[in-house]
């Protein structure tokens, strides 16, 4: 389903014209900082190269680690350290807590299975339910919003469980729009849980439902507000170009929903619906998961447990 809106091109062409220059933007000596961030992220998680990068983010481009720089110039704290050493160092573990929600299990199972070992400890990762993560936002959902990025399907069960909707469902603009309406002037629902299959690079429809929801979130915003907004993003199997990470020079990524008065929109990456350690998922199907995972460009998802 396609919204065709003029208003929602212009302001599509606005974003491009931004997307495009982190990397121009920063300075010389920051432009220095994108391969030492990329090495150290390779380096954490016992990577070959730029390659394994986009199989362990997906979406992972050009311009996720010049965003990041940025975000991090911008957040800096105003006590600035006269060390340089310091100063990398303290960006580097800000660079490493910022892509952790972002990985893809699939991708830290088969490094956890390779040969020979990447000299990581992997297994006692822990990747969070949607359930946890769910109950983790409520705590700040008067402050921010929840996407959740995903290469798992649409299950129909998972859609019935939570009582999600999904975005392709929306015969008109308006159907959308009076949902969210209604959600946030009820005074009984206090989840709006919605699915959104992302197909090609073309985001014009996504901006048109991140303006909706931010919209009517900055309408309706209240101080004791304890409604949760989560908007789940999949990407499809065999896709070349996934949803991208880009994190905003304003505060968060652009996909997490920047919003004025510090409002913002949480990200993760989740695949995995039960609690489960890595190491009991490597032992318990490891074939399936190698198997599954051979390429990035051929295999999007992984397991979705109910």
């Amino acid at each position: 389903l396609l919204f065709f809106v003029k208003t929602e091109k212009a302001f599509f062409g606005r974003f491009e014209r931004q997307y495009i220059s982190y990397t121009e933007s920063l300075s010389p000596s920051n432009f220095e900082k994108i391969s030492a961030f990329k090495k150290s992220l390779c380096d954490y998680y016992g990577l070959s190269g730029e390659m394994e990068l986009l199989e362990l983010f997906c979406g992972f481009n050009d311009d996720t680690i010049p965003s990041a720089i940025s975000y991090f110039l911008l957040h800096k704290a105003q006590s600035q350290s006269d060390e340089k050493q310091d100063e990398t160092e303290q960006l580097t573990e800000q660079l490493l807590a910022l892509f952790y929600p972002l990985r893809h299990p699939a991708k830290i199972a088969s490094l956890a299975m390779c040969s020979p070992p990447r000299n990581v400890d992997y297994t006692n990762q822990f990747f969070d339910t949607f359930e946890q993560v769910v109950n983790a936002a409520k705590k700040n959902c008067n402050k921010e919003m929840l996407l959740i990025l995903t290469c798992d399907l649409e299950y129909s069960s998972f859609q019935r469980k939570w009582s999600s909707k999904r975005i392709s469902d929306y015969m008109k603009v308006s159907h959308l729009e009076k949902d969210v309406t209604d959600f946030f002037e009820s005074s009984k629902k206090k989840k709006l849980i919605l699915q959104y299959q992302h197909k090609s690079k073309d985001l014009t429809q996504f901006f048109q439902i991140k303006c909706i929801l931010e919209s009517a979130y900055l309408y309706y915003e209240k101080p004791t507000n304890e409604k949760l907004v989560v908007l789940i993003v999949h990407n499809i199997m065999g896709q070349q170009h996934p949803f991208p990470i880009i994190f905003s020079k304003l505060n968060i990524s652009f996909f997490n929903f920047f919003l004025q008065n510090n409002r913002k929109k949480s990200l993760i990456f989740l695949e995995i619906l039960l609690p489960m350690k890595l190491k009991n998922l490597i032992t318990t199907d490891s074939t399936v998961v190698v198997d599954q995972y051979s390429s990035f460009e051929h295999v999007r998802f992984f397991y979705l447990f109910i």
